[in-house]
């Protein structure tokens, strides 16, 4: 009961900072699968805050004009990543990196920002842009250094966000499972009972079709799972760097070799030096209480804290390899009021990150 009233009021904290985290927070609801990154936000969706195009990736604009994935101009740059990306944090279209680089160099840029995407899905929404010859941001990291610690569904692809849902639904045909969707749509008995009910209801379906599919051997009881031990640090940042240099490494391939390609590494706020203001204080200890019940964030937190640094390095040198440039946007100097949470910034934040991104760009060999 203690915890719950603190993180209450963490919550409400929060929201007095920054009310626009509402929002966001609303959108964590909103995630929908598609082909073939195989999950975006919702499309077609229009508030204050966000709009998406028909794909569900986020607009950008500059003033008046908007450009968007499904109508991409042929002088567009595209912008590639995450949350940070998408523009978590920012009160408006506008106010994100996509948009905040479309001000500073002339340039439009497509926001291919998909939260919760790993580096193998942002390539995969990069895909039906390769073919031209234009810059491709690539802005991105954390997502690959958040999930390396669990284990993969698909060894071969890397860890993603949806690999603990998927592993509930494989022993579910899909078929099953849209039987199910449309008994919930379509009426029946389901259609009368309150939602707690039909959640309940559903369950009870997905429970005993489940058990069909994989049932325990004859005397045997169903096992526990155990929890299973932390992987070292140092494997955390090999895997995510390893998966991370991979897409480049594909990116880099399939795009033309006039294409650009530049890699930026996202900011995380320990890592800028910058002396945190007020707002940015609260929110932290906020989100500390918020969170401290979590199984993933403080572990992954532990790890932003000491060994970011020598993942940033990894990646530094893998990108000189490669030919790509590299720019670690932790190093930008950042004042003010530029971060919502420890990996999210506000539309400042984005515009200084832009405009040390916009430098690096200028340097980029035509």
């Amino acid at each position: 009961m203690e915890h719950d009233a603190a993180e209450s009021d963490a919550r409400r904290r929060r929201k007095s900072v920054a009310p626009i985290t509402r929002d966001y927070s609303d959108l964590s609801d909103e995630l929908v699968l598609w082909p073939f990154v195989t999950i975006t936000s919702r499309p077609g969706l229009s508030t204050p805050v966000v709009s998406t195009d028909s794909r569900g990736y986020r607009l950008s604009r500059l003033d008046d004009s908007a450009v968007a994935s499904d109508d991409a101009p042929e002088d567009a740059g595209f912008v590639l990543g995450g949350s940070y990306v998408f523009g978590v944090g920012a009160a408006a279209d506008s106010g994100t990196l996509p948009s905040a680089l479309w001000r500073s160099t002339g340039k439009p840029y497509v926001n291919l920002g998909l939260r919760k995407a790993t580096s193998t899905q942002e390539l995969v929404a990069a895909l039906p842009f390769t073919d031209r010859s234009t810059t491709f941001v690539v802005c991105s990291g954390l997502n690959n250094f958040a999930v390396a610690r669990a284990a993969p569904l698909d060894p071969l692809f890397g860890p993603t966000y949806l690999d603990h849902p998927l592993r509930r639904l494989l022993a579910t045909p899909v078929d099953e499972l849209v039987r199910l969707v449309k008994t919930a749509e379509s009426g029946g008995r389901l259609a009368a009972i309150g939602d707690a009910d039909l959640r309940r209801e559903l369950t009870r379906r997905l429970r005993r079709r489940m058990s069909r599919s994989n049932p325990p051997a004859p005397g045997e009881r169903r096992a526990r799972s155990k929890k299973k031990p932390e992987p070292d640090p140092d494997e955390v940042v090999d895997t995510a760097a390893t998966l991370q240099l991979r897409d480049l490494r594909a990116l880099r391939r399939l795009v033309p070799d006039d294409a650009e390609v530049v890699f930026a590494l996202q900011p995380v706020a320990a890592h800028t030096g910058k002396e945190l203001t007020g707002e940015e204080r609260e929110l932290f200890e906020s989100l500390d209480v918020m969170q401290a019940r979590t199984t993933r964030w403080p572990v992954v937190k532990r790890l932003l804290e000491t060994h970011w640094p020598s993942y940033a390095e990894r990646l530094e040198q893998g990108c000189g390899e490669l030919g790509v440039p590299f720019v670690d946007l932790s190093r930008a100097e950042y004042s003010g009021w530029c971060f919502v949470d420890r990996i999210h910034m506000t539309e400042r934040g984005y515009e200084l990150a832009a405009s040390f991104l916009q430098e690096a760009l200028t340097r980029v060999p035509r």
